[in-house]
């Protein structure tokens, strides 16, 4: 239906109707010409999203506050893309767990360098202190955020594509993101801790 969401109400249910990679008015997912496959990765452990505050990691948290001093992790687990794949695009969904329309709150996006990162523990700088890919970071500035309204990242196929080139990627291993705070206001998504059904998506 265009809304940017993948939903019942799609064209092509299951894929989004506004990705349209050869511009042929047909959607990715409804055209046979294309021979792309949309994958869709929901947080899958307890310990698979997480946040720092001043090096103190917490991964029980019910809401994931991007930006306003918080740095925000997340895992996606058996993911299935193979070597050699071109990302397309790729976005990261969030669910509003608190309205805020004041001033936008702003996150740098970066991969974790690793093949094949780890779930996260709550130890000092155990976000932080990861690899990441920096070359690739892509600014969010966050506007307008209500209740229960899902919102997608900015495309971050550039920062995907850079995980799954490195030496070790295999099909179903893992991708971690870190989205850095560098703002003084906050927007707050679902954790899986909170409701699995509305946490983020790969």
């Amino acid at each position: 239906d265009g809304d940017g969401v993948c939903d019942a109400n799609d064209q092509c249910p299951g894929f989004d109707d506004n990705l349209d990679v050869n511009m042929n008015n047909i959607p990715d997912g409804c055209d046979v010409k294309l021979d792309t496959t949309q994958v869709i990765i929901p947080i899958r452990n307890y310990d698979d999203d997480a946040q720092e505050d001043a090096g103190d990691v917490a991964v029980d948290d019910n809401e994931l506050k991007l930006g306003k001093d918080r740095d925000v992790a997340l895992r996606f687990a058996n993911v299935s893309i193979p070597n050699g794949a071109t990302i397309i695009s790729a976005y990261i969904e969030f669910t509003c767990a608190k309205s805020k329309n004041s001033t936008p709150s702003s996150v740098a996006i970066m991969g974790e360098s690793s093949a094949n990162p780890l779930s996260y523990v709550e130890v000092d700088y155990n976000i932080t202190g990861r690899s990441y890919f920096t070359g690739s970071s892509i600014n969010w500035n966050i506007g307008a955020w209500n209740q229960d309204q899902v919102y997608l990242s900015p495309n971050i196929k550039n920062i995907v594509q850079n995980q799954i080139d490195q030496i070790g990627w295999a099909n179903g291993n893992a991708l971690a993101f870190i989205f850095d705070e560098f703002g003084d206001q906050e927007r707050k998504a679902y954790s899986r801790d909170k409701d699995p059904s509305k946490s983020p998506r790969l």
